[in-house]
């Protein structure tokens, strides 16, 4: 799990739960904050002197080439030196281990001969140069994509529009659902907090249900991060396919709690990263973790939640639980873990069962690493 501890120190732990912006498709919305900037006059637009590069040569007396830069305070049209141009005129950098750079650096004289301590410097400083070149500061966020890349180019996670669509009703169907939801008006007073608060965030509930955070069990909750962005990715995927309108463009009287986001409603981005984060803990929680239970219990009360604020029908979070499971399958197979069978209710599944780790993984992916070192902290190995 180097990858993923690498020397990202406490910005896995920041990171974690700021994540939980990626919830929902509500992230779409962010653009907003630039209409408000336009909106108060405008965005401020410094301008400095920024360097060009230039290779020129240098006097007869020396002929070779060097770098120049000028500075410049505002874009021109000029040709940019190549690359290999620049590099056969721009001598190595050997950090400050040369008395000469030294001096002219302002390295302050030696009490006999200045030229001596510089050289003296320089030599020593040659010591702590680095003798490799690979980045160790990588953030989680970072690697999150990077995971996500992964996961997008090797999983079958865009095949799933037959099964999504069979989920979708007719007119009558959607007519219904209307219906539905204005009875679910009711409940907004009772539950709007509540549903305000995972509109931004859906990691500290099931934080609180599990017992655990970001500094208790960092691994944990980087996975539940991920979920949410392999959640994102895949719904808005969907919904761009399936462009179904939101229940209050057809049925303006349920007058949202809260601005409609600027997407299309099926599947819910909600149930989808709900549900994705329920099935992926129970795949790293102890069997007879008390949670249990209740993950998807809570996956479903976020859905409904939605339905009550009036931006999704009912539907909507159906299939949003069925791409989780989906997406979930999909997950597995692409790290080489094996599912199991949960505790079911005719075909509706109630107490999700743990996935079995193979002992030689066959996926050296960052997921399956991620995956790993998630369950590791709650099956500490013993002695």
């Amino acid at each position: 799990m180097d990858a993923f501890n690498g020397a990202n120190g406490a910005n896995g732990a920041n990171g974690a739960n700021g994540a939980n912006g990626a919830n929902g498709a509500n992230g779409a919305n962010g653009a907003e904050g630039l209409a408000a900037v336009v909106a108060t006059g405008g965005a401020l637009r410094p301008m400095g002197v920024s360097p060009w590069p230039s290779v020129e040569q240098a006097p007869a007396a020396d002929g070779g080439a060097s770098v120049i830069w000028r500075g410049h305070p505002a874009p021109r049209v000029h040709p940019l030196p190549s690359l290999d141009d620049l590099l056969e005129a721009q001598p190595p950098w050997n950090g400050v281990a040369n008395a000469a750079t030294l001096l002219r650096r302002g390295f302050p004289e030696g009490p006999a001969d200045s030229k001596t301590a510089s050289g003296a410097l320089a030599a020593e400083l040659q010591r702590y140069l680095p003798t490799e070149s690979v980045f160790s500061g990588w953030t989680f966020n970072n690697l999150a994509v990077v995971a996500m890349g992964e996961f997008a180019a090797a999983a079958a996670w865009t095949k799933h529009e037959k099964a999504l669509r069979a989920l979708l009703p007719d007119a009558d169907g959607t007519a219904c659902e209307l219906g539905m939801l204005a009875d679910l008006v009711a409940f907004r007073d009772g539950v709007q907090g509540e549903a305000l608060a995972q509109r931004q965030g859906i990691i500290p509930y099931f934080q609180a249900l599990a017992g655990f955070t970001a500094d208790s069990h960092r691994e944990t909750t980087r996975l539940c991060t991920l979920a949410l962005a392999i959640g994102e990715l895949a719904v808005m995927h969907y919904k761009h396919i399936f462009n179904r309108a939101r229940p209050s463009e057809l049925c303006p009287m349920l007058l949202p709690a809260v601005q409609v986001p600027g997407h299309a409603a099926f599947p819910s981005g909600h149930a989808t990263e709900s549900h994705l984060v329920a099935r992926l803990l129970a795949d790293v929680l102890p069997e007879r973790h008390p949670s249990r239970p209740l993950l998807l219990p809570l996956a479903h009360r976020i859905a409904i939640n939605r339905e009550v604020l009036g931006l999704h029908y009912r539907s909507d979070s159906v299939a949003g639980e069925l791409l989780a499971g989906l997406l979930h399958q999909d997950i597995l197979d692409f790290i080489g873990w094996k599912p199991k069978d949960g505790l079911m209710h005719g075909e509706q599944l109630l107490i999700p069962a743990a996935a079995d780790r193979p002992d030689n993984p066959t996926s050296d992916s960052l997921l399956a690493r991620l995956m790993a070192a998630a369950q590791r902290e709650w099956h500490p190995p013993t002695t």
